[in-house]
Order: structure tokens, then C-alpha cells, then sequence
């Protein structure tokens, strides 16, 4: 999966506010530290991935729609959110291989 991590605050707040789903250059972004996201001001729902210290999945959210507000689970470290699409996505319990170059 191509994932991208968020470097500065504003890119984190910002998260996927205003992007076209179909042009992002990446599958998903990691918003590093993150403590909830919201999708007020989103064209277009999410799907989300709350991650732990280890990269594990704690909990996922399919399809959240626009004006929501998500508190992170306990534990949490990171998210990765994608614009929500069918199929695969993961699972509570997996590990998200990161290769840090």
C-alpha cells in the first residue's frame, strides 16, 4: 500500500480536506500523532484505520461520512484514512508493514 505520512502540523490538520479522490498520489495518509479526525467540510467519505505505537490496527471505520467527528480509540498513535472505496481494507488485529527509506 502507498501511504503517506504526514511531515507538519497544517498537513495533518488538513488530513484529505479538499482533494479529489480520484487524483491523490497515494492509497492512504497516515496522520501521525493524531488523537481523532473529523470530516467536516469532506465532499466524499472515508474509510479509516486507527493504528497503535507498532503499527497494529486497533479499530477500522468504513464509509464515514462527511460532518463527523471521530475520537481516535484508546491506544492510538496514528490513522490512516483513504477516500472509502470498496473491498479490501484492514482488519483489526493486522500489522501495516512500513519501509522507512
Amino acid at each position: 500500500m502507498n501511504i503517506h505520512v504526514t511531515q507538519h502540523y497544517f498537513e495533518r490538520l488538513r488530513g484529505l480536506l479538499g482533494t479529489n479522490p480520484e487524483q491523490l498520489p497515494f492509497e492512504a495518509l497516515c496522520i501521525n500523532p493524531c488523537k481523532g479526525v473529523h470530516t467536516i467540510g469532506m465532499r466524499y467519505e472515508i474509510d479509516l484505520a486507527w493504528l497503535d505505537r507498532r503499527w497494529r490496527v486497533l479499530k477500522t471505520q468504513r464509509r464515514v461520512c462527511p460532518g463527523r467527528i471521530c475520537p481516535a480509540p484508546a491506544g492510538t498513535c496514528r490513522v490512516l484514512e483513504r477516500p472509502a472505496r470498496h473491498g479490501f481494507w484492514l482488519q483489526r488485529g493486522e500489522y501495516v508493514a512500513v519501509d522507512e527509506q
